[in-house]
C-alpha cells in the first residue's frame, strides 16, 4: 500500500510570490516617501534651486573651466543639499532663445582686435553670440553677474569683454580666472556665485 505524505507550510512560511509582491509595494512606498520628503524640504527653503551659467567657449578654455566648476558644485550638493549644483547652457552663433526664464550667470572670454585695449584694440571679435543673446528679449534682465576670463598678458584687455558687458547689460563683474583656470578658481567662484544667487532669491 503506497503512503501518501502530506507536507504542511509551517505559518512562518511565505512563498515567492507573496515576497516578491511585499518587496515591489516596500519599494514603492519607500520611492514615495522619498519624493515627498524632497518636496517637504524644497518648500521649506531646504534644497536650493540649481545655479544656471550660460557660456560661450571659443578655444575650448572656458568650457574646461565650466565643467570643473559645475563638478565641484557637485560634489558641494552632495555633501549638502543646500549647497546648490551648477546647470551649463552653452551659447553660440547656432543657439537660438526663446527667451529665458530664470536667473543666470555669464561666462565669457576674451577676443579682440588687437591693440592696447585702451586707445584701441576694443573690438569685441567671435564671441559676439553671447551679447547678441544676452540682447535678445528680456533675456539680460535675468542676468546676475559676469564672469570673465582671459590671458593676463594683454594686461588692460584682460578680461574687457566681461567688464563691457556688465556696463552694457547693467550687471556686476563678479569674479575673473586665467585661461582654464584652476581648482582654487572653482572653489572662489563658486562662493561667490553662491552667495550672489542666494541674495538674489531671499
Amino acid at each position: 500500500m503506497h503512503q501518501i505524505h502530506f507536507i504542511k507550510k509551517s505559518r512562518g512560511a511565505i512563498s515567492d510570490s507573496t515576497a516578491t509582491s511585499f518587496s515591489n509595494r516596500l519599494t514603492f512606498t519607500i520611492s514615495r516617501i522619498i519624493v515627498i520628503f524632497k518636496t517637504l524640504m524644497k518648500e521649506a527653503g531646504h534644497m536650493t534651486e540649481p545655479i544656471r551659467i550660460l557660456f560661450i567657449s571659443i578655444s575650448g578654455n572656458t568650457r574646461a573651466f565650466a565643467k570643473r566648476l559645475a563638478e565641484y558644485a557637485q560634489t558641494q550638493h552632495d555633501q549638502n543639499p543646500e549647497n546648490p549644483a551648477i546647470v551649463l547652457k552653452e551659447i553660440s552663433e547656432a543657439t537660438q532663445s526663446d527667451g529665458e526664464t530664470k536667473p543666470f550667470f555669464v561666462m565669457v572670454p576674451t577676443y579682440l582686435d588687437g591693440g592696447n585695449g585702451i586707445d584701441n584694440g576694443v573690438k569685441e571679435l567671435m564671441t559676439n553670440a553671447m551679447g547678441d543673446y544676452l540682447a535678445e528679449g528680456d533675456n539680460a534682465k535675468l542676468c546676475l553677474g559676469i564672469i570673465g576670463s582671459g590671458n593676463r598678458n594683454f594686461n588692460e584687455q584682460y578680461c574687457l569683454t566681461a567688464k563691457r558687458y556688465a556696463k552694457e547689460f547693467d550687471a556686476p563683474f563678479l569674479a575673473d580666472y586665467e585661461l582654464r583656470g584652476t581648482p582654487s578658481d572653482a572653489k572662489k567662484i563658486y562662493t561667490v556665485l553662491t552667495r550672489v544667487a542666494h541674495t538674489a532669491t531671499h
